[in-house]
Parts: structure tokens; sequence; C-alpha cells
């Protein structure tokens, strides 16, 4: 997929190129370590998933679980027909639905997933695996400037399809991602195809735009 820069304008500027009670341990040094996942399940780049798989997200330390479950963007959306599970430090995301034959699956996880002491992981973590034999190859990536807090914003991709035109305050985008603390972001493993790619403020972290309190900007041309 071919990259062309874009600006998003508003307030910013994006570039295109149930347990026992958990607290942080006393004493010792200060931990200023964000957390990071080291064990997942599926492997990343894995085909021919099951339809029934569950994935597996075990972190490094105890993290703060409404802020993993906040900074999670699964690509498609299975809109509430998903069960978060914990167990100590790790995460199973159990789809109520069995998952589509021949298609590619994204989990990410954005960077302001944070552990018990409010340090946030700083980083997207994604994870892409198949129901086929392949994964999908689009790809694009680019940056944020002129925001205080690049992390806090969502891009959204939609990929264009014939006589529709996407609209952010009632449609959740095919792809979504956070961005990184230094305004970067990556968007991968995406169907080929044309995108209209928003900037947005998701505060409520709901997948759509709300006017009266939520920012957004859009490029001045599409994606290809």
């Amino acid at each position: 997929m071919r990259l062309r820069p874009c600006i998003f304008a508003f307030a910013l500027i994006v570039f295109l190129a149930g347990c026992a009670k958990q607290a942080p341990p006393p004493g010792g040094l200060e931990d200023k370590t964000g957390p990071v996942i080291l064990k997942h399940y599926p492997a990343a780049g894995a085909v021919n998933v099951s339809p029934r798989m569950v994935v597996e997200l075990e972190f490094s330390e105890f993290v703060n679980r409404s802020s993993v479950e906040s900074a999670l963007f699964l690509s498609p959306d299975p809109v509430l027909r998903l069960k978060y599970k914990w167990s100590g430090r790790t995460l199973k995301l159990i789809y109520l639905d069995p998952l589509e034959q021949d298609r590619t699956y994204v989990v990410s996880v954005g960077s302001e997933a944070r552990d018990l002491r409010g340090n946030p992981a700083g980083s997207t973590t994604t994870i892409a695996f198949a129901t086929g034999d392949k994964l999908d190859e689009g790809k694009f990536h680019g940056w944020i400037n002129g925001v205080e807090k690049p992390q806090a914003i969502s891009i959204w991709a939609y990929l264009l399809e014939q006589d529709s035109i996407p609209d952010p305050l009632t449609d959740i985008a095919e792809y979504r991602i956070q961005a990184k603390t230094d305004g970067t972001f990556r968007l991968e493993y995406l169907k080929l195809g044309d995108y209209r790619v928003f900037a947005v403020d998701d505060r409520n972290r709901d997948g759509l735009w709300n006017p009266v309190s939520e920012m957004i900007g859009t490029a001045p041309w599409d994606v290809t």
C-alpha cells in the first residue's frame, strides 16, 4: 500500500507517511517502567486459527485492568460480543461468536495501558492472526503533532466501499489504533483498498465521535 503524507487539522496535526485486591509492592526503588506483554496466544502471524480460539495476553506485571480494557483495539470490532476474563497478570479475550472464516484479526494494546502505579506502556503492541491461510498485507504509518498527549488520540481507518461514505458519528471503523507517546502510529494487516482516516480524541473509548466533547481531524485525501 502506498504511503501519502496527509495533514489532519483541528487542535492537532497528523501526518500519514474479581479477585483479591491488587496493590503495588511496597518499598524499594520507585517503579517507573510500564507493563509489556510477555506472552500471547495465538502467536503473531499465526494462520488457520480455530474460529473458536481464545486470545490470551500475559503482562510483565499486575496492571490496572480498566486501563488495559480501554486501550484495547480489536479489528474487526466484536462490539459487545466479547468477554474479558482476568487471572492474575493474564487477560483472556473470549469471542462470544465464532470468528469469520478467511479473515485477518488484529488485537492491539495501546500505549495508555497502565500498571498499578500508573506507569503507561508507552507503545502499542499489535498481534495479528488469521482464520485463513494468509494475513492481509495493507499498512501505513504516520505521526501526530500539536497536542500535549498524542497517546490519547485514536487513529480510525475506514475501508471505502462503493457508494458508501463513512460517518464517524455512527460507524465504527474497521481498523483503530492508539498513537504512541511520541505521536507515531502504525496500522498494519489491513485489507488492500482505499481508506479514509480520522484522528479522534475518543475520550469515552466507544469508537464513535461525539462532536460536543471530542475533537476530530481528517486528511485532505484518502490513503490508497
